[in-house]
Order: C-alpha cells, then sequence, then structure tokens
C-alpha cells in the first residue's frame, strides 16, 4: 500500500484541471484496430477523466511519452507491454486512498510478482493489485449480457481481459466504465484514447472475451468496499 494515501480532499484537488473525456458517439467496429497492439501517437500526454458507473475516473493511456518507454520488469517497454498496470492505475488511484501512476503501478506488479517477461501481466495482477489497495474485485462467472448489464447498472465497474479480437491480436485489458442509455457501453483502453470515446456492443465485447479460466479472468466486477 501507498504510504501516504490521499485524502478525498486532495483527491478532488489532483483531479481538477483534467478534460472531461467525452464520447464521440461513433459505435467501435473491428475494422477500426490495427493488428498488433501498439502506442497511438509518440509525443502525447493525456490529461482526462472520464464517467464511470463508480463515478469519476482518470483515463492513462500507456503510449503517454510521459512512460511509453518506462521498461515494465526492467524488460518491457510500457508502451507495448503496460496494458495491465495502466488499467490498475485508473482504478486504484480514481477509486482508493492511493495515487499511482502506471510506471508505479508496472513497478508494483513487478515487485509483487504478476509480471510476465514478454508477455506483459499475469492474469491475477487484477485481483492482487486492486485487493492490496482495498477495493472489492469479484470473478464475474455468469458472462450473459443481461448479469454483466446489470452489474454495470448497480455501480460495478468491469476489467475484461480481450482476446484476439476488435481490440488486440493477444490478450489486452481494458475497462468497460458505464452502461449507457441505448444499452451500448463505453470503455477505458489503456491503449487508445480513440476507442475510449467510442460507444460499444456489449455483446461484441462479451464475445471477444479471451479464452481464459486462470485468476479470475477473463471479466472481473470491481466495487467499492462497504462501509462498515
Amino acid at each position: 500500500m501507498a504510504s501516504s494515501p490521499e485524502l478525498p480532499s486532495e483527491r478532488e484537488d489532483s483531479q481538477k484541471g483534467l478534460e472531461e473525456l467525452i464520447s464521440s458517439g461513433e459505435l467501435g467496429e473491428i475494422k477500426d484496430f490495427d493488428a498488433y497492439l501498439t502506442a497511438e501517437t509518440d509525443e502525447t500526454t493525456y490529461y482526462y477523466i472520464m464517467d464511470s458507473a463508480m463515478g469519476p475516473m482518470i483515463y492513462y493511456n500507456q503510449g503517454d511519452s510521459r512512460w511509453a518507454d518506462y521498461l515494465y520488469g526492467d524488460e518491457d517497454p510500457m508502451r507495448s507491454h503496460g496494458c495491465g498496470p495502466t488499467a490498475a492505475a485508473m482504478v486504484i488511484s480514481s477509486f482508493s486512498p492511493a495515487s499511482l501512476t502506471p510506471p508505479e503501478a508496472a513497478e508494483w506488479a513487478a515487485s509483487n510478482g504478476f509480471y510476465a517477461r514478454g508477455q506483459g501481466s499475469y492474469h491475477s495482477l487484477i485481483t492482487g493489485s486492486l485487493t492490496a489497495y482495498g477495493l472489492n474485485v469479484q470473478s464475474v462467472t455468469e458472462r450473459s449480457q443481461k448479469h454483466v448489464s446489470d452489474l454495470l447498472k448497480e455501480g460495478s465497474i468491469l476489467i475484461a481481459l480481450m482476446g484476439k479480437g476488435s481490440l488486440t491480436q493477444n490478450g489486452h485489458f481494458i475497462i468497460i466504465t458505464q452502461i449507457l442509455e441505448n444499452g451500448n457501453v463505453r470503455i477505458a483502453d489503456p491503449n487508445s484514447y480513440a476507442n475510449s470515446t467510442k460507444e460499444w456492443k456489449l455483446s461484441q465485447l462479451l464475445s471477444e472475451l479471451k479464452q481464459s479460466r486462470d485468476s479470475g479472468a477473463p471479466l472481473w466486477a470491481v466495487s467499492l468496499p462497504s462501509e462498515g
């Protein structure tokens, strides 16, 4: 755990000045994505906050010029292998008493055995990191569209491990942030700001989850701890 967690008022101050990440209204499609998971740009910094079912959430991008070349596990660049720590940093910084940048989350992950050389992160990073920072994390074993929709409507966000498909040719962590009135969802894609502005059909995302069942994969529900 971070030694000096921010108080709620300090968190609100730290989020001031961030630009709202606004929906483009465009519907995401398979053809919108490149064949390989690579950073969007080389000289971009991202200062955004977005709505989510749990409240305002800071958006981080693994290709941000401030840390794109940081070596995860002293081996692999964040821009190509850092989706897991980047997703974890978004959630931890937004909803726990602590504040982590993606490189700090990557350092924590590597120090605690969640870094997978040449592959990114072990799937256990999600439960391991978020529970360490006081958040509730549950594997979603019933992955029907209705059940997942209900989780979002009830105030959880979802971390999804995507398989080969519209978002990635390999495995890739994204956050499903909220469900819209039309039944589509918004996402926070650590690798793509553009993807994060679009609406997505929930059925498409669920159909493209990675076929992995270890450590709670491929879908986790995250919520705030119960008071008391």
